[in-house]
């Protein structure tokens, strides 16, 4: 694998095989997982989910009041949800963070900390790497799928349609 992404739940690339994998186990290879082709993405969503609970304070007579400016806790819970083209399945859904990022405001104005922070920027690093392997994919495709042009072969000056390797018909030069 040349680059991994995440620490529970990680994305494996092979980007010279053109291959992933994700898994939560630490020996991946015991665990046998899904070997997906970078061909059979069709997309990629993340979401971040945040639960927002106000964190109350007793009175005198023990009853719960609102701290003045109201204090806040967060929780976090990122998920991304990669689309596949694949007789067995359609998505693969997974959260990148095993347990919830809890983070607590006073008042209205929230910091990120950097757990926060650092999963973020793992969602925007999957989000951007299956979204251009979609548009790479999908530019391969069309550049196969263009009609052939003629070119005149430099060895034998033979005006010749390229073979599958990208050689004269007539001579088996490189074109």
């Amino acid at each position: 694998m040349t680059r991994t992404i995440g620490t529970g739940t990680r994305v494996l690339i092979d980007e010279n095989q053109k291959k992933f994998i994700i898994t939560s186990s630490k020996k991946w290879r015991d665990e046998n997982p899904d070997v997906l082709s970078f061909s059979s993405v069709t997309g990629c969503d993340t979401f971040i989910d945040e639960n927002k609970s106000e964190i109350m304070n007793k009175d005198k007579d023990g009853n719960s009041v609102s701290f003045r400016p109201p204090h806040f806790r967060y929780t976090y819970i990122f998920f991304v949800t990669i689309h596949v083209n694949n007789p067995y399945f359609d998505d693969i859904k997974f959260r990148l963070n095993s347990f919830s990022v809890d983070e607590e405001a006073v008042g209205p104005l929230l910091r990120h900390g950097s757990e926060y922070e650092g999963y973020a920027a793992s969602l925007e690093e999957i989000k951007s790497i299956f979204t251009d392997i979609r548009e790479d994919t999908r530019a391969a495709s069309e550049a196969a799928a263009a009609p052939k042009v003629p070119v005149k072969c430099p060895a034998c000056g033979a005006t010749t349609l390229p073979d599958a390797r990208g050689c004269c018909e007539f001579c088996g030069s490189a074109l």
